[in-house]
């Protein structure tokens, strides 16, 4: 676990490995896969580390007990999240806490602890109280069941079967469908989320760890191309995703109204009922 340190450098900071001027541990972070490299250091500096990457430094959080002392009794002056240009910025476009939230994982975490992230919270946390958990039991229940057969038939691809089956769950929640993992669709999703998830490793790239970076005019952002390209995708899929809702309910909407004249005589507060609500969908 990792806390973020910007400003004054007075105290004194855990020890943690020496790195080189200006980029400081960066070029020593392997860009994939880090974990062995990190687990290594915090064999060697215990509880907790420092690490300087570029502008910021990490302190890094090596046992649950340093985790619980800092982030829950002291979470009043540890609860934000520093400068992303690229991930949060240009990559999410800082938007990763609306609808996107709910099929991505929950992107909260790249957001500073502000009014906003606050509400945002406090939504997330009508969804996933304890009575309306229950209401997705069914559909985990399926995908239990699909996921299992998976296994027994693909049983080397179970990685790709654990992908679908969280997939699944969450889109048959809020978009009404469940998932293969053979859709373009699901491939699609997947892609954004390697775009995403590959790029948080620290140091990745110079300009979330030194944000200032980002003051420099749009031709000379040579990481902005490929940040803009994956939020296009990313955008894609959800737009896509969100069309389809809307032509469902209409096609309900249409479905009901024929019924209604199938089996009802003519009537004025039905009709005027109807139109108003295919309005709101519109």
């Amino acid at each position: 676990m990792v806390v973020f340190s910007k400003g004054s450098s007075k105290g004194k900071y855990p020890d943690g490995p020496k790195g080189y001027p200006i980029v400081g541990v960066g070029p020593m972070i392997p860009p994939v896969n880090p974990g062995p490299t990190m687990s290594k250091w915090a064999k060697q500096y215990g509880e907790m580390m420092t690490l300087q990457l570029g502008g910021t430094r990490w302190l890094f959080l090596n046992s649950s007990r340093t985790a619980r002392e800092i982030l829950e009794r002291r979470s009043g002056i540890t609860s934000s999240r520093p400068a992303w240009p690229l991930l949060q910025g240009i990559l999410s476009d800082g938007k990763r806490y609306i609808p996107l939230t709910l099929v991505l994982m929950g992107r909260m975490v790249l957001m500073p602890y502000d009014n906003k992230w606050r509400n945002i919270r406090k939504i997330m946390h009508q969804l996933l109280t304890a009575k309306q958990a229950e209401t997705y039991r069914p559909f985990q229940d399926r995908e239990s069941k699909q996921l299992l057969w998976d296994y027994l038939h693909a049983p080397d691809d179970f990685w790709r079967h654990n992908g679908r089956y969280a997939n699944s769950v969450i889109m048959s929640v809020v978009f009404g469908k469940r998932t293969r993992a053979d859709d373009p669709n699901v491939i699609q999703l997947f892609s954004t989320i390697d775009d995403f998830l590959g790029n948080t490793t620290p140091g990745k790239w110079l300009v979330d760890s030194f944000p200032s970076l980002a003051n420099l005019p749009k031709p000379l952002q040579w990481w902005r191309p490929f940040a803009e390209d994956g939020y296009r995708r990313t955008i894609e899929f959800v737009s896509r995703n969100i069309r389809l809702i809307i032509v469902s309910i209409r096609n309900s909407l249409q479905n009901s109204r024929n019924r209604l004249k199938m089996e009802l005589p003519p009537n004025a507060s039905q009709q005027n009922s109807m139109t108003s609500l295919e309005n709101t969908i519109s």
